[in-house]
């Protein structure tokens, strides 16, 4: 770890997203306006490798879109862990329904899946995505929790739906067998919503309601953590503030934490993984190697432009017992032009 901090998993950690393209159409996706028609090549893949190798990171998130989606997604699995990085997915887990394709997922490498869930019922997974994908992903699940070789959580985005359906999810997923979830705020887009923030809660509400449904896991029997991208002041004169230093709850934004780092597929540096418009730079090109990177994050425009997109401290958060593990919330929430709109849940 370069940097001393801890990041979102304890350590560095890179973000690939082998792809932006994804048939399911979930309203309160952060990938929605990114550029979905391109796939990593390997040639790339192997830049950010050799690169990452000299940053002195092991782990890699893959991510889109939906990143099964890639047509050598299994060869890119293997690239990873032939090269020993630990290889962590983030999925919609629709592919895995297919015992034979995890089967090949896992024997590549894969170890860690965050599968996302898209409803609590068929009907609303048909709302939510604009695909029927409810049982094929009841399938994954079931497949993903007999390989022992596989750690998997369950996320819950904090959007309106799961909002509201909130107990359902739960009771869903302990009819699953599923014994760990993470609960993460939806994350606006990069500009004006394009679902009219639809789905997607302001700060304020999302530590309304967070307040309410902490004791459901904190006193249950299923492994989570909150990872809420709310400034932890949000929470200062509720009845969990005292208690949020032992709770698994924190707030991470990669840009703050400084030891993630995010590619698209064409191999571009970019801010986190909603900012995608915002690209920094481009491996290969403004640079190949640890010494380099650290150049050019020093660099007077990238720094300037750093600068811009964080979210800012407020006069408080110096003298904050909880500034260690607050990210002082999410930076794209300053570019979210309809924060004011409310509309009920899906």
């Amino acid at each position: 770890m370069r940097n001393g901090r801890e990041g979102i998993c304890g350590g560095s950690i890179a973000w690939v997203n082998l792809t932006y393209f994804c048939p399911l159409r979930c309203p309160w996706c952060y990938a929605v306006q990114a550029d979905d028609g391109h796939f990593m090549d390997r040639s790339t893949l192997n830049e950010i490798l050799y690169f990452l190798e000299d940053f002195g990171t092991h782990r890699l998130m893959l991510s889109g879109g939906e990143p099964t989606l890639h047509p050598d997604f299994l060869g890119m699995v293997y690239l990873c862990q032939h090269r020993n990085f630990k290889v962590m997915l983030n999925t919609s887990g629709l592919a895995f329904a297919d015992p034979y394709f995890l089967g090949r997922a896992v024997d590549n490498g894969l170890s860690f899946v965050n599968l996302s869930l898209k409803g609590v019922n068929g009907r609303d997974f048909m709302a939510n995505t604009g695909v029927d994908g409810f049982w094929e992903q009841r399938s994954a699940v079931e497949n993903m929790s007999k390989d022992k070789r596989l750690t998997l959580t369950i996320n819950l985005t904090l959007n309106r739906y799961f909002m509201s359906n909130f107990d359902q999810a739960l009771d869903l997923l302990r009819e699953w067998g599923v014994n760990a979830v993470s609960v993460d705020l939806a994350r606006p887009v990069d500009g004006p919503d394009p679902y009219g923030g639809g789905s997607i809660p302001t700060e304020e509400e999302a530590a309304e309601f967070v307040i309410d449904c902490i004791s459901k896991l904190a006193g249950g029997d299923m492994n989570y953590i909150f990872r809420l991208d709310v400034p932890l002041c949000r929470f200062a004169k509720s009845n969990v503030a005292d208690r949020i230093k032992q709770l698994n709850f924190m707030t991470n934004c990669f840009m703050r934490d400084g030891n993630v780092v995010v590619f698209d597929p064409i191999g571009q540096v970019v801010p986190c993984n909603i900012l995608t418009g915002n690209v920094l730079g481009r491996i290969g090109k403004d640079f190949s190697t640890a010494r380099e990177y650290d150049r050019f994050l020093r660099r007077e425009d990238v720094a300037q432009k750093m600068k811009t997109l964080l979210a800012d401290d407020s006069e408080e958060c110096s003298s904050c017992p909880l500034a260690y593990k607050c990210c002082r919330g999410c930076a794209a929430f300053k570019f979210h032009k309809a924060l004011d709109v409310v509309v009920p849940a899906i």
